[in-house]
């Protein structure tokens, strides 16, 4: 599998940041664990014998009404099994608004859990903390795009799920950026008629492709290096779970 980097897009014809900014290439199963740095399913191109020895879209997602993940599901099988290599442009535009199902955060967090649940049946004795900090960073990713999408409550929801989850976020500078504006947006509204309103209000003018959502390789702070360090961490696990 070959995949590029790729640029959102919305209805204003705005252009938000290409992603991924660091590319990984070779055996990227620990990064692909930790978070879908390819970012979208039109970025990847993949060879039919690849999906004929391991399978295409897993249906449960579609049966189960929690889409969001399967290209995740799709992507962690291909790196299980074989190299994924990077093309360093940026080759594909990705529309962004606000019915796509990634704007639906309890929707993303089931699915993402059951992406999770499928990758513990498939490999035997995968390391707990590598799954753990995944579900951390996923959360993180959830408690962003509800804050830039004017959900606070939901974003300090998703916000302590990340810090329990994965608790060395809460020594990184997107943690608090985040927490402290939902807490704010929460705290300005609190009645909840005042707080529906300002929130269709935002919602009506909000330009989803402008919403810098979590790149799970950028690093946005000093602060932040120690995501990186985490995901030197958990290769280090993955490789000695491989070597068993």
């Amino acid at each position: 599998m070959v995949y590029c980097r790729s640029v959102r897009f919305g209805l204003r014809r705005t252009l938000g940041q290409p992603t991924p900014s660091v590319q990984y290439s070779g055996w990227v199963l620990p990064e692909m664990i930790l978070g879908n740095f390819i970012g979208n399913g039109s970025a990847p191109m993949i060879r039919r014998e690849v999906l004929d020895a391991i399978g295409i879209y897993d249906t449960d997602f579609y049966r189960l009404k929690i889409q969001g993940c399967e290209d995740r599901d799709l992507y962690l099988r291909v790196a299980e099994s074989y190299k994924i290599l990077a093309v360093p442009i940026v080759g594909v535009g990705y529309r962004r608004h606000a019915g796509a199902m990634s704007t639906d955060p309890d929707k993303m967090a089931r699915s993402d859990a059951l992406a999770g649940a499928k990758l513990s049946e498939r490999q035997k004795g995968l390391p707990k903390r590598v799954i753990r900090w995944s579900r951390g960073r996923f959360c993180l990713y959830l408690a962003r795009a509800c804050s830039a999408g004017w959900r606070p409550l939901r974003a300090l929801r998703y916000a302590s799920r990340a810090a329990v989850a994965n608790p060395r976020l809460c020594l990184t500078g997107t943690w608090w950026q985040i927490t402290w504006r939902a807490l704010k947006r929460a705290l300005l509204y609190g009645r909840r008629d005042r707080y529906m309103a300002a929130q269709r209000r935002h919602t009506s003018t909000i330009d989803w492709a402008s919403i810098d959502l979590p790149d799970p390789t950028r690093r946005e702070s000093r602060n932040d290096q120690l995501i990186d360090l985490q995901r030197q961490s958990a290769r280090r696990l993955m490789e000695a779970w491989r070597m068993e």
